[in-house]
């Protein structure tokens, strides 16, 4: 039995609400590239928002649907599948857009430091600079966002849970 997670309309919704979800993210993240100040870290929790907000949106989506009718189960691995999806694409943007606004971020002390930041961030005191900061906040803060929306929504919005027939779980 072939599962439903993997054909094709599927992962194209993972694919759009993954992006969705990663150009959210970067939203909140150019804000703090291009201002360069540690103040505006803050920008990044509403990146972190943003994502939940599309994933929630997504796992909104599956429930609608009565064709699919997926269980609660396979709603929960698709939102992790969109999830993750979208830290990759977040983490690939983030890096490109950090290359094209601050081009000295990969070398050991960029052209720019960060303005106002604390010692454990400036790479001249031995800090781990910048793009550190924000990639960790792109993969860890989203994957827990991500996985905690998915699991709330496919347990609390899904109505009538007890026809639900068991996931498959082969591929």
């Amino acid at each position: 039995m072939k599962s439903p997670l993997l054909n094709k309309r599927h992962v194209t919704q993972y694919l759009t609400y993954g992006a969705l979800a990663a150009l959210g993210y970067l939203a909140g993240a150019l804000v703090f590239i291009i201002h360069n100040n540690f103040d505006y870290t803050w920008w990044l929790y509403v990146g972190n928002v943003l994502f939940m907000f599309f994933i929630f949106l997504y796992a909104r989506a599956l429930t609608v649907k009565k064709e699919d009718k997926l269980s609660a189960m396979t709603m929960l691995m698709a939102g992790h599948s969109a999830t993750i999806t979208g830290i990759v694409l977040a983490c690939v943007l983030t890096l490109i857009s950090l290359f094209v606004i601050q081009p000295g971020i990969v070398t050991s002390a960029p052209a720019q430091p960060l303005a106002e930041a604390p010692a454990q961030v400036v790479p001249d005191k031995g800090g781990t600079g910048i793009a550190f900061m924000i990639f960790i906040n792109a993969t860890i803060v989203n994957f827990c966002i991500g996985s905690f929306i998915s699991l709330i929504s496919s347990y609390a919005i899904k109505r009538n849970q007890t026809k639900d027939k068991p996931a498959p779980l082969n591929v």
